[in-house]
């Protein structure tokens, strides 16, 4: 007989793969390694379609690194919102998903994107009534930080 999952570990997963099966998500090959309501990490592989400068050929787009510091910031911000509505019992978790979006993000890129693998971490610094800031960090496999980032998300 299958063993039954926990309902915060079958939540987790419905999450995970709620992420991961996004279009865009799936052609970054974003994986989620870990994740709550306040610390969030994601992984990736280089691709070829990564590649930022075609004559070094070695690098990561920096619209890449965006891409992914601001993915990791607005699916934090999703599951703190998701999770505080659940404690409020508001009923509203259903369409966290479908309302909110980025207001601002800002991001310093410290380094060229050197590596084959790379994690982008993010944490929450403030959840307000509608908006939630966060702070976000890319980093390779030597562990040295590329890209380092602050998002403000509006959940409603």
């Amino acid at each position: 007989m299958a063993e039954k999952q926990a309902p915060k570990a079958l939540h987790m997963e419905t999450l995970r793969r709620f992420w991961e099966e996004m279009p865009f998500n799936r052609f970054l090959g974003m994986k989620i390694e870990s994740f709550d309501e306040k610390k969030l990490c994601l992984q990736f592989s280089m691709k070829d379609a990564f590649v930022g400068n075609s004559l070094k050929g070695d690098r990561l787009h920096g619209g890449v690194i965006a891409a992914i510091i601001d993915t990791t910031g607005g699916m934090l911000a999703s599951i703190s919102e998701m999770k505080r509505q659940r404690a409020n019992a508001t009923g509203k978790q259903n369409r966290i998903f479908g309302k909110g979006g980025t207001i601002d993000l800002r991001i310093d890129y410290l380094r060229p994107g050197f590596g084959s693998a790379f994690w982008s971490t993010g944490s929450i610094l403030k959840h307000g009534t509608n908006v939630i800031v966060t702070k976000m960090e890319m980093t390779n496999e030597q562990e040295s930080i590329i890209a380092v980032g602050m998002g403000t998300y509006f959940v409603e």
